[in-house]
C-alpha cells in the first residue's frame, strides 16, 4: 500500500470516533491504554493499516504514546515477541501497579498524596518528568521493583 492510501485510511478517523475511543477530556471522560492502562492519548490500529488493518471499532484502541509508538505496524504478537526478545516485560506491567510500586519505593503514603496524583505530583516543580522516567523504565522492566 502507497503512502498516499495510508494518509487516506488514517485521515478515516472522524472527531467523532476519536472522542468515541479515548473519550471527551473536556468533560474529564478519560480512557486508558488497552496495552499498559496509562492514560491514552492516541488510536491504534490492532492490525496496522500498512497490513491490511482498516478503521473499524474492532480494530481500533485507545493506547498511549509509548505503547503506540513502539508497536508502530507489528501484530500484536510481534510486538510481544519483540518486545521478549529485548528483555522487556509482556504484558507489559499496568501502569497503577507501577505507580503503587514507585509510591511503595519513596514511602510515599495515600493521605500525603490525596485523592488527585497527578495534581500532587504536578505540584514539586521538575519532578513530574522524572516521575515519568522511572514509570516508563519500570514499563520495560527496568528497575522500578517490577
Amino acid at each position: 500500500m502507497d503512502a498516499k492510501s495510508l494518509a487516506r485510511l488514517r485521515r478515516g478517523i472522524t472527531p467523532k470516533l476519536r472522542r468515541f475511543i479515548l473519550g471527551d477530556w473536556s468533560n474529564g471522560d478519560y480512557r486508558y491504554c488497552d496495552y499498559c492502562g496509562f492514560t491514552a492519548t492516541e488510536i491504534d490500529h490492532v492490525v496496522p493499516v500498512s497490513r491490511g488493518g482498516g478503521i473499524t471499532l474492532s480494530n481500533l484502541v485507545p493506547a498511549c504514546y509509548e505503547c503506540n509508538h513502539e508497536k508502530l505496524d507489528q501484530t500484536v504478537t510481534e510486538w510481544a515477541a519483540a518486545r521478549r526478545a529485548d528483555g522487556k516485560p509482556w504484558p507489559i506491567p499496568q501502569y497503577v501497579d507501577r505507580l503503587v510500586a514507585f509510591l511503595d519505593r519513596h514511602g510515599i503514603t495515600p493521605e500525603v498524596v490525596g485523592e488527585d496524583i497527578l495534581a500532587w505530583i504536578k505540584s514539586w516543580p521538575g519532578v513530574y518528568d522524572g516521575i515519568r522516567r522511572e514509570l516508563v523504565a519500570a514499563r520495560n522492566g527496568i528497575g522500578g521493583g517490577l
